[in-house]
Formats: C-alpha cells, sequence, structure tokens
C-alpha cells in the first residue's frame, strides 16, 4: 500500500462522515425519493382509521400538558383516558383509589387532592392567595355527571382534568 493510498481512503471516510448518512443513503438507493413500501393495496381499500381523543392535564399554576392522540377503544371512561397518558413515554403518573365505577384520582405527577396552589387570576397580579385545589375532569367542555370511571368517552372527545377550587356547574333552570 503506497503512502497516497493510505491517505486517500482515510479521506473517503472522513468525508462520508461529514456528509452524513443522509448521502450515504442516497449512494446506497434510499434517497428521498426511494421511498420503500410494503405490498400495494387492494384497489377501493383505505387503510383502517385510528379513533383517537386528546387529553389535557391544567395543573393550576399556568402548567398543561397535552396529549392529542390517545388511541380510543370502545367503552373506555374519562379515567381510561387518563390511564392512558400514564402509559406515554413522557406520561402523567396518576394516584389513584379504587376501580371501575368507583375509581377516584388522589394525584397526577406531584399535585395531590387538598393541596394548596396559587390562584390562577391572582398569580398574574403577583397577589397569589392558596387555595385549596382537587382534581375535576370535563368532558368536551362539561363536567361529569358521575364519577371518572363511570363517565364514558366517545371517540374525537377531549378529556380534560384540572386541578383546583370546586365550582359547581350553573343550575338548570326548572322547566315550565
Amino acid at each position: 500500500m503506497n503512502r497516497n493510498g493510505g491517505a486517500g481512503v482515510r479521506w473517503m471516510w472522513c468525508a462520508l462522515a461529514a456528509l452524513g448518512a443522509s448521502t450515504i443513503g442516497i449512494a446506497m438507493g434510499l434517497g428521498a425519493g426511494s421511498v420503500r413500501r410494503s405490498a400495494a393495496p387492494e384497489p377501493g381499500a383505505t387503510a383502517p382509521a385510528v379513533a383517537v381523543c386528546s387529553l389535557v392535564v391544567d395543573y393550576g399554576d399556568f402548567c398543561q400538558k397535552h396529549y392529542t392522540h390517545i388511541e380510543f377503544r370502545p367503552g373506555m371512561t374519562a379515567f381510561d383516558i387518563l390511564k392512558a397518558a400514564e402509559a406515554h413515554p413522557r406520561g402523567v403518573k396518576v394516584s389513584s383509589a379504587g376501580s371501575g365505577e368507583r375509581a377516584f384520582v388522589k394525584a397526577i405527577d406531584d399535585v395531590a387532592n387538598g393541596e394548596k396552589k396559587a390562584r390562577k387570576a391572582d398569580a398574574k397580579s403577583g397577589n397569589a392567595e392558596p387555595i385549596k385545589g382537587y382534581w375535576q375532569f370535563m368532558v368536551n367542555g362539561k363536567y361529569g355527571e358521575r364519577g371518572a370511571g363511570a363517565t364514558a368517552v366517545g371517540a374525537g372527545d377531549e378529556v380534560r382534568w384540572f386541578f383546583g377550587e370546586y365550582t359547581p356547574p350553573a343550575e338548570k333552570p326548572a322547566s315550565p
């Protein structure tokens, strides 16, 4: 092996490393225009759609977590959606008691029922008065009328868990 051959090989490897994996992929025929696909679908067939729900966890202190793609399965409840987010790689940690229709959320991540947190409205002004908060939930903007383990959700629903003082929904006017 001559002196130039050794340096030439070393230069080639350094150049390939500098150009990155995309250049190597193109050299191997894996460029942007050559997407590898599995067998073509039957004519007229469509890919099965995956039904999803979304979840917002609002900690009541200007911090929220949003999960926009939680796989929905028939029979899921507001509690099941929260537990499904727990399985996400950056999921929430749920502490609960009971199961099924009697499931009760005691804490989400490090925020437990009965803790004192700053009020959202007062925190902006600097006059943050601590309040005692509790975990509550809504489905599509409506308070659940039953517990989270008994409140069914549907595909496409948004479940919102939020920490704060309990404010009952406005009373419905009596029917004439």
